[in-house]
Parts: structure tokens; sequence; C-alpha cells
């Protein structure tokens, strides 16, 4: 089926270009804007794209959000409760995006560089 080898195609091609480098990678809390309720995201940052992803009880991963990163916006979330959170925007979404909070200030800060 023609569809599906371009769909793989193009899959692969997503992750491996020759100009595209791995600057950090992690895990984190993400806080659900709706409900409050907290589950483990993880985030590669290349240096032209960001990848969220949910983690499976497998190990496995699902992408849930994908945009390169001149389409991205980083917001340092100051209350008490988030103060080592940040919320990640793409210039798509009309509301809230991801927030995630750090393990610790130093965390944040090395991901909000």
């Amino acid at each position: 089926n023609n569809k599906s080898s371009n769909k793989k195609e193009h899959e692969t091609n997503l992750f491996h270009s020759n100009k595209r480098f791995l600057m950090h990678q992690g895990t984190f809390i993400k806080i659900s804007t709706r409900t409050g309720k907290l589950t483990v995201r993880g985030i590669h940052l290349f240096n032209d794209m960001i990848i969220i992803v949910k983690i499976l009880q497998t190990g496995r991963e699902l992408i849930e959000l994908f945009s390169p990163i001149d389409q991205v916006v980083v917001i340092s979330c100051e209350d008490v409760v988030n103060s080592n959170g940040f919320e990640i925007k793409t210039k798509e979404m009309e509301r809230k995006g991801v927030i995630l909070r750090c393990k610790s200030l130093e965390e944040k800060e090395l991901w909000m560089e």
C-alpha cells in the first residue's frame, strides 16, 4: 500500500536529519489544565524541534506533541504550586498549552535556557 509506505517514510524522516541533533531529554510531571491530574511525560529537545511523549507502562513512547522549535513559546510558571514548572505552547494552541513540572529549580532553569 503506497499510503502506508509514505506515512512510514514521513515518520522516519521526522526524526532523522543530518542537521538535527538532540540538545536535552528528560522526564517531567505533566499537570492537566482541566483536571489537575499528574502524569509522567518525556521531552526530547532538538536544535530545531521539540517532542513531548506519553510514556507507557511498557516503556514505549507515544508522541503527544511535536513542533518546530520556532513555533514554540515557553512560559515560566511562577505560582507556588508550579514554581518549578513551565508551560509549553505552540502558536497553533488557542488556549493553555502543556504544563510541566521539573524536579528542581535548577532543572527548570536548564530547560528554560
